[in-house]
Formats: structure tokens, sequence, C-alpha cells
């Protein structure tokens, strides 16, 4: 009989232990369709640390659009560049405009890059992946900060080419430069770090306002009034942001951003352009 007892003691352990794996399956499943279904009420995948992503696919897919007509006028004024017989303060500002053009490229691909890699994570979850898989949320911490920090950039090419728009001594319009330049890599800096978009926002307002108000000045040059266009657009940029405006929940204020964000690009390429 003492064989029979060590087999049903066995048999009794297993179906615990099965038992225990059910029951752990089970809890796994509850809380992986509490997660979902918090992450698409939101419409954002969330991480562990509160960083919250959004996965619409109109946010990503506008970052891709935004991304594509930065890089398509960037290039344009790079090989028109050099056939432009200008004076070199005009110069000056188109290489800063194709830095605008440049870092709204980089930043806006890196976007859409990280929100449609969230967006896909959350249609993996809903196929039975569990939340939160080991590794995947501190890539995307990190890349979240690179964008951050990039997209600082456009703001100091904007304050640079405010200052060579302003100034008429290449010597203060340089000296500016060289102090914004500090400025502003010390702001992109300290949003890396924090991840704290407000801190991007309330960094921008002052440089917007500075490349309005030097365009302004110049007001009688065609160029100068697509350059305040595409100032004026910054600002109704940062209104969006700020108020979260959006036509409608499928077409939120990250896509409508990038929508106003593509029309300043294209007045930054004509202000460039007129001027050269």
């Amino acid at each position: 009989m003492e064989p029979m007892d060590k087999s049903c003691e066995r048999n009794d352990d297993d179906a615990v232990e099965q038992k225990g794996e059910q029951i752990e399956d089970s809890s796994l499943a509850l809380v992986r369709e509490a997660w979902l279904a918090q992450a698409l009420k939101a419409q954002s995948y969330k991480c562990v640390n509160g960083l919250s992503i959004c996965i619409l696919p109109a946010g990503w897919i506008t970052d891709y659009i935004l991304a594509a007509v930065s890089l398509s006028l960037c290039l344009a004024l790079v090989l028109m560049r050099p056939h432009a017989p200008v004076a070199h303060d005009v110069d000056t500002i188109a290489v800063w405009h194709i830095g605008f053009l440049g870092a709204s490229f980089v930043s806006s691909l890196m976007g859409g890059i990280i929100h449609h890699y969230c967006y896909m994570l959350v249609r993996s979850i809903e196929r039975g992946m569990s939340p939160h898989p080991p590794g995947v949320e501190e890539t995307i911490n990190h890349a979240w900060r690179v964008i951050l920090a990039v997209g600082s950039v456009p703001n100091f090419c904007l304050f640079a080419s405010g200052t060579w728009i302003l100034f008429k001594t290449h010597e203060a319009a340089s000296l500016a430069t060289y102090v914004g330049a500090g400025l502003y890599f010390a702001v992109a800096a300290v949003v890396g770090l924090t991840k704290k978009i407000k801190i991007h926002v309330v960094a921008s307002l002052p440089t917007m306002l500075f490349f309005c108000g030097c365009n302004i000045y110049r007001i009688s040059k065609v160029a100068a009034r697509w350059n305040l266009a595409a100032g004026v657009g910054l600002l109704i940029s940062g209104l969006v942001v700020a108020l979260k405006l959006s036509p409608g929940r499928s077409f939120n204020h990250n896509a409508l951003l990038h929508v106003t964000l593509c029309l300043v690009c294209i007045c930054m390429f004509i202000g460039a352009l007129i001027g050269l």
C-alpha cells in the first residue's frame, strides 16, 4: 500500500500545482484586461513610471507626414542654396532655416516611430502578451528623452535666425547666437532628463515671440512676412498643445499639432527661399 500512497500524494501535489497555475493565469488575464481597458479608454500606452505615449493612428501617421514634409523642404533648400548669390547674413538665415527643418524631421520621425511602436505593443497585448514587457519600457523612456531634447533644437534655430534678422553687425548676431546656443542646449538637457513637456513649451514661448518680433521689425520684406506667418503658426501650435485642442477623439491635439507644424515648415521654407 505504500507505493500507492506515494502515488496519491504526487497526484494531489500535481493537482494543487495545476490549480495554482490556473489561478495565476486567471489573475494575469484580469490584470491584462484591466490594463487594456484603461489604455484603450485613454488611447495611450502608460509605462510603469507614469509616462503616457499616445497610440492613436492619426498621431503617428501625421508624425510621419511631418517628417516627410520637413525632410523634403530641408533637402530642397540645401540644393538651392549654393546657386543663390546672396549676402552673407541672408545666407546665414537660410542655414538656420535648414537647421529648423532638419531638426523637425529628426524629432517627428522619432516621434512617429515611438508612437507607432506603442500602438503595436497595445495590439500585441490584446493578443495575449503581458503588459510592461521587460526592457521595452526602458527603451521607450530613453527614446522619449532624446525626442524632447532634439525638439528643443528648432527653438534655437528660430532664435539664431531672429538674431541675424534683427542685428545689423555680424559680431552682434554671432554673439547673440552663441549665448542662445548655451541657453537652449541647457534647456534641451533639462527637458531630456526630466521628460517634462511643460518645460519645453515654456522655453519655446519667448523664442516664438522673439522670432515674430524680429520679422515684424523687417515686415517691409516679403521673406519676413512668410517668417512671421511661421512664427504665428508656432504660437498656434503652442496653444493646441496647452489647451489640448482637437476636432475629435480620433484626431486629437497631437495630430492637429503635426498638421499645424507642416504649415509652419512650408512658411519657413518659402521665407528662406524668397530671401535667397
